[in-house]
C-alpha cells in the first residue's frame, strides 16, 4: 500500500515533534518544570588533607542563586551540595579551594537532573584537581 501525500505530512510532523522533545526552557510546555529540576555539586577530597570550599552558582544574568562559602570538606569525604526547583536558561557553578577552582555551565532544559564532581587528589602542597559531570532525566 502506497501512503498517501497527507499520511507522510502527519508522519513527519510527528517525528519533528518528537525529535525537539525536552528543547524548551523549564516551565515551557513540554519542558521540565522548575519542580523537576536537580543541581547536585559533589567535591571528592581524596586530598589527604582538610579542604576549604566555596561554591557559587549563578544565573544567566549575573545574579548568584547558590553561595556557600566557608565549607570545609575533611580528607577522605565525599559531600554533596545539591539544590532544587531552578527554572532559568542556564547557570554557571564554580567550585573553588585555597588554591583551586573548577567550573561548569548547566543548562536546565536539555539537563533537568545534573550532578557535576570536582575531585581533589594528592597529598602534597596543591591538590590534582579534576572534574566531570553528568546528565540524567534529558
Amino acid at each position: 500500500m502506497t501512503a498517501t501525500r497527507r499520511q507522510v505530512l502527519a508522519s513527519a510532523g510527528a517525528l519533528a515533534g518528537f525529535a525537539l522533545a525536552g528543547c524548551t526552557s523549564p516551565g515551557q510546555v513540554g519542558g521540565p518544570s522548575a519542580d523537576e529540576t536537580v543541581l547536585r555539586v559533589r567535591v571528592n577530597n581524596q586530598s589527604g588533607r582538610t579542604q576549604p570550599v566555596a561554591v557559587t552558582v549563578t544565573g544567566a544574568d549575573g545574579t548568584a542563586v547558590v553561595e556557600l562559602s566557608d565549607e570545609t570538606i575533611p580528607a577522605g569525604v565525599s559531600e554533596t551540595f545539591e539544590r532544587t526547583g531552578l527554572d532559568g536558561d542556564s547557570y554557571s557553578i564554580s567550585v573553588e579551594g585555597t588554591d583551586w577552582a573548577t567550573g561548569a555551565v548547566w543548562t536546565p532544559a536539555s539537563c533537568p537532573t545534573y550532578t557535576v564532581v570536582t575531585r581533589l587528589e594528592g597529598t602534597e602542597g596543591k591538590p590534582d584537581v579534576a572534574i566531570e559531570s553528568s546528565c540524567s532525566g534529558s
